[in-house]
C-alpha cells in the first residue's frame, strides 16, 4: 500500500495535540526514503532538533541508522545525503548530552530498547558513536564517511569507550532495565555490563538463551559474565548442560579452572573414587532426572572443539589448561576432530596437545589416514615417519586399498604421495600401477605436482627405475624435467637420468651447456666425463658468442675453456669479437677485451684487436664500446678512419678519445692523417673537424711538427697562415737545393712564395735548383731563378756552363733566356773550348752563333768538321747556320767529301747543286774524292 506524502506536517509543525504528535510519529515509521517522502523526513528531522519530541526523534533516528546506502533505489536520497543525516543525527545526540541529559538518555535508551538485531557498524553510525564513541578500538574509515570497524586490541578494564560516561554513571537503573531483555543485540548487552561492572552494580541473572548468546559473542565482557553466573549456577546446586559446563570452564580466570578441573576433571569416569560432578549431581538431583547429568564424552567434545577454535601461536592459558584436561580424559577425544585441526595442533607446539594428537592417531580408523598425513605436512620428519608406522600397520593389502593408494599417488600432499608409494611398493600391482603413473605424468615433469612427489619418494623412485626403465627416455627433451630429476630424484632414479643426461650434454653440447648450469651439484662432473669426446665442429660460431656472454658464471668459466681448447682459430674469436662489439653494451665489451689480451693465448689479443679496428673503421660511433682499448687499435686505424672518427663523434665520445688521436696524429700516420684533414676542411663542408683540429691548440702543434714536404701540395688559400706558420717551425727541412724549398717557391699562395724566397736568399741555391725555378713556370719562381744566373761573373768558366743548362732546358722560355744570355755574354764564349762544348747543341740559334764564330775565327780543329758535317746534314732546320758554314768553306774547301756526296744525293736540290759544286771545286784542286754519278 503506498503512503501518501504529508507535506502538512511539514507546514502545522509542530503539532499542538496528542493526535498529531501521533499521527507525525506513523508517518515517520511509515514513510519510505523515497523521492517526495525524503523530502519531508529531512524537513521534519531538522525542525524536531528544534522543537524535539522525544519519541519522535527515536523513530527517525532509529530509522535513518538502520537505512544501509546498499538499500537505497530511488534518486533521493542520494547516499551523501544519507550519510550527512546520520553523522548531522550523531552530532546532535552529542550536543544535548551538555545542554539536555534527559533528552539524551530518554532518546538514547529508546534506539537501544528498539534495537532487537545484531548492530551493523558498516552504516549503523549513531549506534556505533552512543556505544564506542570514545574507543580507541573505533575506526571510522573516510574521516566519518565510510564503514565503521572495530579494530583487534587488547580490552582495558579501565577504558571507557561510551560517549558521556557520566551521564551513564548517574543513571544506571536504565541500564539494570535494559539487560532484562532477552533480545537485545550483544554490542548493547556488552555496552550495559561494562558500565555496571565499573560502578560495581550487580548485573540481572540472564537467562539459558542469553548466556547462549553471550558465550557466541565476540565480547570477552559477555564470555566472561556467562562464565561466572554459570559458575554460580553450580555452586547453588543447579546443573547445567555439558556445554555450558564447557564454556564456563574455558572463559573463567586461571584460579578458577583450576577449581574445575580439581571439581569435576579431575577423575575418570571408571575410577573408583567418584568426581564431585558425579557426587554433587547424584545428591542435588532426584532419581527419575539422573538422565541429565552431562556425560564425560560430551563435555571433552566441547572442550576439544572450544580449544581448537581458540588454537594459535602461541596458545594462551586457558587453551593449555583445556589440554591437559583433553590429555587426561583423552578416551573421551574424537579422533575426527583432532585428524581435522592436526596441523594447528602441531603449529601451536604444545606438548599435551601433541601427545593426545598422536594417541589419536594411533585409535583411527583406515579411513582417517588422508586427513592426518595432510595435517602432517609440514611437521617434523620424526612425526611423519611416526605416522607412517602406525598407519602402515593399519593397511592390508587389498582391492580396495591399493585402489586408495593409487589415488594417493596423484595428490598434491607429499605425505600422501609418499605413503602411498609406500604402500603400492608392497603390492603385485605394482608395476602395472607405476607404468600407467608414468604415462600419465612423464610429459608434466616437473610442472606436476605428482611427479615431483614421486621423484623424491624412496618407493616411488625404486618402483619407476625399476618398472620404467625403457619409457625414462620420453623424457629426453624435457630438458627441465631431467634436471629436475638429477637435482631431486632419489636412486636409483637420479643414476637412471645421470646417465641420459651425458649423452644429451655429448650430442649437443651448445643447447645443453647452458641447461647443465640448473643442476646443483653434478653440472661439473657431467662436463668433466664428456669433455674427451667434445669437438670444436659441435659448436658453431652463434652459438659460442651467446655462452660466452652469459651471466652466468658458471656457463661463462666453461665458454672460455671452450673457445681455448676446442674453437681457437681466429674466424671464430674475429666473429665473436666483432658481434660483442656490435651487439653489445659497453660493459660487455670491456669484460670480453679484458679477458682476450690477458689470455695465456696472445694470438687472442690480436685477434680481437683486428676485429675492433675494423669495426670502429665501419661505424665509429662503436668507438665509445672499446674506450678502454683505444690505446691499443688507434695507431691502427687508416688516417681516413680517424678522419671520420673525430668528424663524427658526439662531443661526449671526443673527449674520451681526444688524447689517444692527438697521440696518432704524432705518430708515423700524422701526415697522412692532416693531408686528409685538410683536403676535408678545404672543401668549406667540415666545421666540426676544424673546431677538432686546427681549431684546437693540442692538435695545432702536433700539426706544426710534421715533417712532411707532401703538405705542400694543398694550394687553397685558406691555409695561407696555417702553412707559412708551419714553414717558420719547420725551417731545418728547407735547406738549399732541397725538393721541399723548390716546392714552396712555386707554391701558389704568394706568402709561401715569399717565404721560399727569403730562405732560398738565406741558404743559398745551385744551377740545378735555379734551372728547376725556372722551369717552374712560375714568374715569381723564374724570377728567384734567373738572379742566379745574372749574378755570374764575367768571363767565368760558369757561364759557359750555364748557357749549356739554360740551352738544354725543355722549358722554351727557359731556352730563349739561354740564348739571350748566350748572346749578352758572346764575347765571353768565343775560346776554342767554349765553341767545342756549344756546337754539340742542337738549337738553331746556337748553331748559327757558333758557325759565325767559326767563319770569323777560322778555326780547324776537330769538332769544327764534326759540328759543320751534322749542321750540313740537318733538314729543314738551322738553315742560317748552314749558310754561314757554306759560305766558309766555299773559301777554304776544309770539308769532308763524303758528306759532300751525301748532300749531293740528297732530295734537297739547293744542297745537292751545292755540294756537286765543291766537290768539283774539290777535284780541280787535284784532291782525290769518291767517285758518285748523278740522277
Amino acid at each position: 500500500m503506498s503512503i501518501p506524502i504529508n507535506e502538512t506536517l511539514l507546514t502545522n509543525f509542530p503539532p499542538t495535540t496528542k493526535t498529531g504528535e501521533q499521527q507525525l510519529v506513523q508517518y515517520i515509521k511509515d514513510a519510505p526514503f523515497q523521492d517526495g517522502h525524503w523530502k519531508v523526513l529531512k524537513g521534519l528531522y531538522k525542525k524536531l532538533e528544534e522543537n524535539p519530541i522525544s519519541e519522535a526523534l527515536i523513530e527517525l533516528i532509529f530509522k535513518l541508522d538502520n537505512t544501509s546506502q546498499k538499500e537505497l533505489e530511488h534518486k533521493y536520497p542520494t547516499e551523501r545525503s544519507l550519510g550527512y543525516m546520520k553523522r548531522r543525527a550523531a552530532r546532535y545526540l552529542r550536543t544535548i548530552s551538555a545542554s539536555n541529559p534527559d533528552l539524551y538518555i530518554e532518546i538514547v535508551m529508546g534506539l537501544l530498547h528498539m534495537q532487537k538485531n545484531e548492530i551493523d557498524l558498516d552504516h549503523q553510525w549513531v549506534l556505533g558513536n552512543i556505544l564506542l564513541g570514545s574507543s580507541k578500538r573505533l575506526v571510522h574509515a573516510s574521516n566519518g564517511r565510510g564503514k565503521m570497524r572495530i579494530a583487534e586490541s587488547d580490552l582495558d578494564i579501565c577504558r571507557r569507550e561510551e560517549k558521556c560516561p557520566e551521564i551513564w554513571d548517574q543513571n544506571l537503573f536504565h541500564l539494570q532495565n535494559l539487560l532484562q531483555s532477552d533480545e537485545l543485540a550483544t554490542l548493547v548487552c556488552a555496552f550495559a555490563i561494562k558500565v555496571l561492572i565499573r560502578n560495581k552494580k550487580p548485573l540481572p541473572t540472564f537467562s539459558n538463551q542469553q548466556l547462549a548468546r553471550f558465550f557466541q559473542s565476540d565480547s570477552p565482557w559477555l564470555k566472561q559474565v556467562a562464565a561466572d553466573q554459570c559458575y554460580q549456577k553450580l555452586l547453588s546446586g543447579k546443573l547445567i548442560s555439558s556445554q555450558f559446563l564447557a564454556q564456563s570452564f574455558f572463559y573463567s580466570p586461571a584460579d578458577r579452572r583450576a577449581w574445575y578441573v580439581n571439581v569435576f576433571f579431575g577423575h575418570n569416569e571408571n575410577s573408583d573414587k567418584p568426581s564431585m560432578l558425579k557426587m554433587l549431581t547424584n545428591w542435588l538431583l532426584p532419581v527419575n532426572q539422573k538422565a541429565l547429568i552431562p556425560s564425560m564424552k560430551d563435555l571433552m567434545k566441547h572442550i576439544a572443539e572450544l580449544t581448537f577454535d581458540h588454537l594459535k601461536f602461541p596458545i594462551s592459558g586457558r587453551v593449555k589448561s583445556a589440554a591437559k584436561v583433553l590429555l587426561k580424559h583423552k578416551q573421551y577425544v574424537d579422533t575426527r576432530l583432532l585428524s581435522k585441526h592436526f596441523k594447528a595442533i602441531l603449529a601451536a607446539e604444545n606438548n599435551d596437545l601433541l601427545e593426545l594428537a598422536l594417541d589419536g592417531a594411533s585409535k583411527s580408523n583406515y579411513n582417517q589416514i588422508k586427513d592426518w598425513l595432510l595435517g602432517a605436512e609440514e611437521a617434523p620428519e620424526s612425526i611423519i615417519s611416526h605416522l607412517f608406522e602406525v598407519f602402515e600397520k593399519k593397511i592390508t593389502i587389498n582391492r580396495s586399498s591399493v585402489k586408495l593408494m593409487t589415488s594417493f599417488l596423484y595428490e598434491h600432499s607429499v605425505n600422501l604421495s609418499h605413503f602411498g608409494w609406500m604402500i603400492i611398493s608392497k603390492s603385485k600391482k605394482a608395476s602395472n600401477i607405476t607404468q600407467n603413473f608414468w604415462v600419465n605424468q612423464y610429459w608434466r615433469g616437473h610442472l606436476n605436482v605428482a611427479f615431483k612427489n614421486m621423484a623424491s619418494s624412496k618407493h616411488g623412485s625404486e618402483l619407476v627405475a625399476k618398472f620404467c626403465q625403457d619409457r625414462l627416455r620420453w623424457i629426453g627433451w624435457h630438458y627441465e624435467t631431467v634436471i629436475y630429476l638429477i637435482n631431486n630424484a632419489q636412486s636409483p632414479l637420479k643414476e637412471s637420468v645421470y646417465g641420459m643426461m651425458k649423452e644429451k650434454v655429448q650430442q649437443d653440447l651448445q643447447n645443453w651447456l647452458e641447461y647443465l648450469v640448473k643442476l646443483e651439484d653434478d653440472r661439473d662432473k657431467i662436463m668433466n666425463d664428456v669433455w674427451p669426446n667434445i669437438t670444436g665442429g659441435q659448436i658453431s660460431n652463434h652459438h659460442m658468442l651467446n655462452l660466452l656472454m652469459n651471466n652466468h658464471k658458471w656457463i661463462n668459466s666453461w665458454a672460455w675453456r671452450l673457445l681455448e681448447e676446442k674453437k681457437a682459430d681466429r674466424k671464430c674469436v674475429y666473429y665473436i669479437s666483432s658481434r660483442i662489439i656490435k651487439d653489445y653494451q659497453a660493459s660487455k665489451v670491456l669484460e670480453f677485451g679484458t679477458k682476450m689480451l690477458e689470455h695465456s693465448n696472445k694470438s687472442f689479443s690480436k685477434w680481437f684487436i683486428e676485429a675492433v679496428k675494423d669495426q670502429v673503421e665501419s661505424n665509429p660511433h662503436r668507438l665509445e664500446k672499446m674506450m678502454a682499448f683505444s690505446h691499443l687499435f688507434i695507431n691502427e686505424l687508416g688516417p681516413k678512419s680517424i678522419q671520420k672518427l673525430v668528424e663524427e663523434l658526439p662531443s661526449a665520445k671526443w673527449k674520451k678519445v681526444r688524447l689517444s688521436i692527438h697521440l696518432y696524429t704524432m705518430g708515423e700516420n700524422g701526415s697522412a692523417f692532416w693531408k686528409n684533414v685538410l683536403n676535408k676542411i678545404a672543401t668549406g663542408n667540415a666545421p666540426k673537424l676544424y673546431n677538432r683540429t686546427l681549431d684546437d691548440d693540442l692538435f695545432l702543434q702536433s700539426f706544426y711538427l710534421v715533417e712532411d714536404t707532401s703538405l705542400l701540395e694543398e694550394k687553397s688559400p685558406v691555409f695561407g697562415d696555417l702553412l707559412f706558420n708551419w714553414l717558420q717551425k719547420q725551417e731545418n727541412l728547407f735547406s738549399k737545393g732541397s725538393t721541399l724549398l723548390l716546392a714552396a717557391c712555386k707554391h701558389p699562395i704568394i706568402q709561401i712564395r715569399n717565404w721560399a724566397k727569403q730562405q732560398v736568399h738565406k741558404v743559398g741555391m745551385d744551377l740545378i735548383f735555379a734551372l728547376q725555378l725556372m722551369e717552374s713556370g712560375v714568374p715569381d719562381a723564374f724570377k728567384l731563378g734567373k738572379s742566379f744566373f745574372d749574378a755570374a761573373k764575367d768571363d767565368s768558366i760558369e757561364e759557359l756552363e750555364y748557357v749549356l743548362a739554360l740551352c738544354d732546358s725543355p722549358q722554351k722560355e727557359v731556352r730563349d733566356y739561354g740564348i739571350k744570355y748566350m748572346k749578352e755574354r758572346s764575347a765571353n764564349l768565343k775560346s776554342s773550348i767554349a765553341m767545342a762544348c756549344l756546337s754539340e747543341h742542337g738549337d738553331p740559334i746556337i748553331q748559327e752563333f757558333v758557325a759565325k764564330q767559326l767563319k770569323e775565327q777560322a778555326t780547324k780543329e776537330e769538332f769544327v768538321r764534326t759540328f759543320d758535317k751534322g749542321v750540313l746534314r740537318t733538314k729543314n732546320q738551322s738553315r742560317k747556320a748552314k749558310q754561314i758554314i757554306k759560305q766558309r768553306l766555299e773559301e777554304n774547301l776544309d770539308v769532308d767529301a763524303e758528306t759532300l756526296v751525301e748532300l749531293a744525293r740528297g732530295k734537297n736540290k739547293k744542297d745537292a747543286e751545292w755540294a756537286v759544286l765543291q766537290l768539283t771545286k774539290l777535284a780541280l784542286s787535284g784532291q782525290e774524292t769518291a767517285a758518285f754519278e748523278l740522277d
